[in-house]
């Protein structure tokens, strides 16, 4: 699947992974346990063939080591020939003398030792037989003339022959071929079978990742994915309905959008026709102001050349200083307005706060004389 972190392993993966996992070991276990039951199987079937040897040498054993006539301790070791899976038989005596033996070609070049325990396996040039040992025993006799006197049998010795483990062997490792072949053909099996479900269930899931990111890259458009699974069916048909709601609110946030901007571009043309209004307005009032101001401020200074420095001549000259001044606060209406408008430029110059304050001095003293009232100043 896209979107993969280097190093990290995608959900199909892991899911292959996990399968093919789940698989071999079933498979490995399967097979050994198949293995298992067949080798004890096959164990099973050469030890009740041991027994059932061995019970019928010992029925039939008891005249051979009775008289200890060589043909019929011929007869009874003749296992050897007959039976494919005997390597060695042996008759021995109740003194444990060996009376006669017998040495299959296939088995071994000399009878092993006799095994600690009755019916166990011994070991001989990388090879092993399964060791029986069948006692041989008069029969019960009866006394006719006193049925309850029971001659007890008596042991006339034994026949020991040993079972072969080469068909078990060969069984064995054709059961195991067989095991190996299955398990392979269930792996291989599996690992289609997995292929095929992970594809059917991740594809999908792909499908709906490359939908999302769709989505976040600006296209609203719905995923067409039909996996035949309930749930990534369910999920497919949410992810399309929250695609289909974030078109609608999109559409309408971007109407709302548009709208509010419409009001915000008609309210700041109000504000620059207001403005506009406005500067034009301070600029006609201010030229209508200042015509008759330069009259005043002109005839005021006529006048003060004309009267002197007398006391008329010091009226004509506060005339004038008012007059400067009036016309110095239109001009400061003027920055103002253009301050508002953000064209205000501030210069930086020298005071001479000494005669800003005569200044203003002279232009209130008549209406506080008129007042009765005294004006004095000092600048320190």
């Amino acid at each position: 699947m896209s979107g993969e972190a280097p190093g990290h392993m995608g959900l199909a993966q892991r899911f292959q992974a996990l399968t093919l996992f789940l698989i071999a070991l079933c498979s490995i276990g399967v097979g050994a346990a198949s293995y298992w039951t067949a080798a004890r199987g096959l164990e099973a079937t050469l030890q009740g063939h041991g027994r059932a040897l061995a019970d019928t040498m010992a029925q039939n054993g008891e005249y051979a080591l009775f008289t200890s006539d060589p043909e019929a301790l011929a007869a009874l070791v003749s296992a050897v020939e007959s039976d494919p899976l005997v390597d060695y038989a042996q008759a021995v005596d109740a003194e444990g003398g060996v009376l006669m033996e017998k040495l299959s070609p296939q088995g071994p070049s000399a009878i092993p030792a006799p095994p600690t325990n009755d019916g166990s396996i011994v070991r001989a040039g990388g090879k092993r037989w399964y060791d029986v040992t069948a006692p041989i025993r008069t029969a019960p006799v009866v006394d006719p003339l006193d049925p309850a006197s029971v001659q007890q049998p008596e042991l006339l010795g034994h026949v020991r022959f040993g079972l072969s483990y080469r068909s078990l062997d060969r069984a064995a490792t054709t059961q195991l071929t067989t095991t190996l072949v299955i398990t392979a053909v269930m792996l291989i099996l599996g690992a289609l079978l997995t292929l095929l479900i992970s594809s059917r269930i991740t594809r999908p899931l792909a499908q709906l990742v490359t939908g999302a990111s769709n989505v976040a890259g600006g296209q609203r458009r719905p995923v067409a994915v039909d996996a035949g699974v309930t749930e990534i069916d369910e999920l497919t048909s949410a992810f399309n309905i929250m695609v289909s709601e974030v078109a609608a609110h999109q559409g309408s946030l971007e109407r709302l959008v548009a709208e509010r901007t419409g009001e915000l571009t008609l309210a700041l043309a109000k504000a620059e026709d207001a403005s506009s209004a406005k500067s034009r307005f301070l600029a006609n009032m201010s030229h209508e102001i200042r015509t008759p101001l330069n009259a005043v401020m002109g005839l005021s200074d006529v006048l003060n050349h004309q009267l002197g420095a007398g006391e008329a001549g010091e009226l004509a000259a506060t005339i004038h200083e008012s007059a400067t001044g009036l016309l110095a606060l239109i001009n400061d209406v003027l920055d103002f307005s253009k301050g508002a408008a953000e064209e205000l430029d501030l210069v930086n110059e020298p005071v001479d706060l000494r005669r800003l304050v005569h200044t203003v001095v002279r232009i209130v003293r008549a209406q506080a004389q008129a007042k009765g009232l005294a004006m004095t100043w000092q600048v320190d």
